[in-house]
C-alpha cells in the first residue's frame, strides 16, 4: 500500500476507469446533454468522471445509470 493507505491502481485498472468514463460520455450525448445538464440532474461532478482520472462507486454508477437510461453494466461494456 501506499504511504496514504490507498492501494496502487493496475493498469487494468486504468483501462476500466477509462472505459467507464467514456461509455458516461457516449450515452449522455446520446442523450443530447450537456456535462452540466447531467450534473443538475444528479448532483455528480460529471466531468471529473468524465475524465477517466477518478474511480466511482457502484452508487455513482447506479445514479448515472438510471439518469442516462442505461443499464449499469452498460457503462462496464
Amino acid at each position: 500500500m501506499s504511504p496514504r493507505g490507498k492501494q496502487k491502481k493496475s493498469r487494468r485498472d486504468y483501462i476500466l476507469i477509462k472505459r467507464v468514463a467514456g461509455n458516461i460520455k457516449k450515452y449522455r450525448e446520446h442523450k443530447n446533454l450537456s456535462q452540466e445538464q447531467l450534473q443538475e440532474k444528479t448532483g455528480l461532478a460529471v466531468s471529473r468522471y468524465e475524465s477517466g482520472k477518478h474511480d466511482m462507486t457502484l452508487t455513482t454508477l447506479s445514479i448515472l445509470s438510471k439518469h442516462l437510461d442505461v443499464e449499469t453494466y452498460q457503462l462496464l461494456k
